[in-house]
Formats: structure tokens, sequence, C-alpha cells
């Protein structure tokens, strides 16, 4: 048996032992059940609808088209429908604590009303090294912002330079200067699909021939050449901001 008081466990052991413990307490018999701690799911996009895009054909990439073909056309009314339901959808799994990537901060708000423990991470892309420091100081004004919201709740916001083929290199050195800045957590998709390590290793394949000219980069930034996402960032100094690796199902270092 479990004893609560105003929602922490406050005993644990046989029935008769905290029956006398507790005697004013009100009991609940869940008959044939298992009491779990919450769950963690480390990686979630709750703006997004549930479900893959229905035109993808099997390709990582163009599965990623469908996906950013989709954002642009739902409102930021769209997404916080999508991510409240997301969030009652956390609660009904027995799920209690969530990293979630947020790209229009939509989440955090149904995340505070739903109760849950985590990190919102705020999303930042970006291929034109001209831009990065503009993309990062809005990125800087969020985190803020977000940050003034969460205070004093179980969520702490933090920042997902979202991976190696959807940031120049600028990006992510700026990226590097407002976490250590910031001190808040990363985590970066990483090592998602082949395609991925095909782009990093040799500068070509789907990702710059489907995906960019579908973000409106008619020409891929320069980079370093690397054997793997993995290689990469540890050559830009990623890996020293102890980020979470998101996916990394690629992987043989």
């Amino acid at each position: 048996a479990v004893a609560i008081r105003a929602g922490e466990i406050v005993g644990v052991g046989p029935r008769a032992k905290l029956v006398a413990d507790h005697p004013g307490a009100d009991r609940l018999h869940l008959e044939e059940a298992a009491l779990l701690p919450g769950l963690v799911n480390c990686h979630t996009h709750l703006e997004l609808p549930a479900g893959p895009p229905t035109d993808a054909d099997g390709t990582f990439a163009e599965w990623l088209v469908g996906v950013i073909e989709g954002r642009r056309q739902r409102s930021p009314e769209d997404q916080a429908a999508c991510a409240d339901a997301g969030a009652r959808a956390l609660l009904e799994s027995g799920t209690t604590c969530v990293g979630d990537v947020s790209t229009s901060g939509q989440s955090l708000g149904s995340l505070l009303r739903a109760g849950l423990r985590g990190v919102v991470y705020r999303e930042i892309l970006g291929l034109s090294p001209a831009e990065a420091a503009g993309r990062c100081e809005t990125a800087r004004g969020d985190l803020e912002r977000m940050g003034q919201t969460a205070q004093g709740s179980l969520l702490t916001v933090g920042l997902s330079p979202h991976s190696p083929y959807s940031l120049s290199e600028a990006l992510f050195e700026a990226c590097g200067a407002l976490l250590s800045a910031s001190r808040v957590p990363c985590c970066i998709h990483a090592a998602e699909s082949r395609e991925e390590g095909e782009f990093l290793a040799t500068g070509g394949g789907a990702i710059p021939r489907r995906l960019y000219p579908a973000v409106g980069c008619t020409s891929a930034p320069r980079r370093r050449p690397a054997r793997s996402p993995i290689e990469y960032l540890e050559a830009l100094g990623a890996l020293g901001w102890r980020p979470l690796l998101i996916h990394a199902v690629h992987v043989d270092e």
C-alpha cells in the first residue's frame, strides 16, 4: 500500500501498517493494479499533430518536407490545440516528465496547465550565416520570456539547435555562446537518418537536393566535412555543451 498526503508519498508498506499509521485517511482500493513512477518521454514535438504526413514516400527528406509544409499551414491556434491534446495524451499514458521541442512556444502553456515536469526546448534553425546573429538574439529573448513564464513551475526552458544539417556553422557558434551565457539545457537531433550522414560526408544526397529547396535555400552553406554527425558535432565543440542527442540511431563511435 501507499500513503499520500497533499500529492506526496509519505509511506509505503503493508496495508495494515499504513492504515494504523494514518487512521483518518481516505482509502482507495485499486483491485489488480500496479503503481509505477511517472514515465519519462524525453523527446516530443507537441505542437505537431499526431501521426506522419500522409504524402511522405518513405524517405527521410520527403517526410521532413511534409512536416515543414504541414507546419506552415497551421495557425498558432492550431499549434496550441495540438499541444493541449499532446499534453493530455502524455498524462493519459502515465507520462509525467517530458522534453518537448517547441518552435512557436505554444507547448509551454499546455504543459504548465497540465502540471507536467520537464524541459521545453526552444528550437532554432537557420542555414544563412548572415542571419545567425539575428536568429540567436531572437532565441535569447524567447528564452528569457519563456523562463519568466515557467518560473516557479515544474518546467524549465532550454535551447534546441535543431540538427547538423539545419544550422549554419555560424549559427552553431552563436548557439554555443548563448548556451554558455544562459546555462540552459540543450538538445540536438543527430544521426537520425542515413541521408544526414551522407550529406555531412559528401555534401550531396537528398538533403541538399530535396530539403533545402523546400525551405528556400538555393545554395548549401559551406561546412567542414565529417565522417559522421557525431564527428561533426565534436569538431564544432557542440558535444562540450553536454546536449541531449535525439534519435542517434546511426552511431558507431
